[in-house]
């Protein structure tokens, strides 16, 4: 499954799509709508500091709040990070604008509940090489640029406590 970006009267709407065969050939399948699209820019470029000391998650979510603080991002009194009205809830893997289900384009990737779900609930297989390209893939899907080191430090804590 993969987002798809459809553009409805000049504003942007992303769903999930699945591609199955058929006997007239591959058709696209809207499995899920994800929400209106939100493109902000990047404001800057901090560097990511990794805990070695943290798990998976703790990571994983350090690295998404160093990604959105990267693009303007910022803190709330109730631990949840805002910007014009989109608001990321990263303990619930929710983002929301005007309390509806939101997408922020960020990088190559769709950051929205989905593509954040996947990242969390990342499981990693017996190969390593097979397990480091899903990881990646899953990371960019959700519009993380992460540093070399924090990718290897990720994949460690995955692959190692699987």
């Amino acid at each position: 499954m993969f987002v798809r970006i459809k553009k409805i009267q000049n504003k942007e709407y992303a769903y999930l799509v699945a591609n199955e065969w058929t006997t007239s050939g591959s058709r696209q399948r809207v499995k899920a709508y994800l929400g209106k699209v939100h493109k902000p820019e990047k404001k800057q470029e901090r560097s990511l500091a990794i805990d070695s000391m943290k798990d998976f998650r703790q990571i994983l979510h350090d690295a998404i709040k160093w990604e959105l603080e990267n693009h303007g991002f910022q803190h709330n009194n109730n631990g949840v990070l805002m910007k014009d009205g989109i608001l990321v809830h990263l303990n619930e893997g929710k983002i929301t604008s005007k309390n509806k289900n939101t997408v922020i384009a960020i990088n190559e990737g769709f950051m929205c509940e989905h593509t954040l779900n996947e990242l969390k609930n990342f499981k990693a297989s017996t190969n390593q090489e097979e397990t480091s390209k899903r990881l990646a893939l899953s990371t960019l899907e959700a519009g993380l640029k992460l540093p070399e080191e924090a990718f290897v430090q990720l994949f460690e804590k995955v692959f190692k406590t699987e």
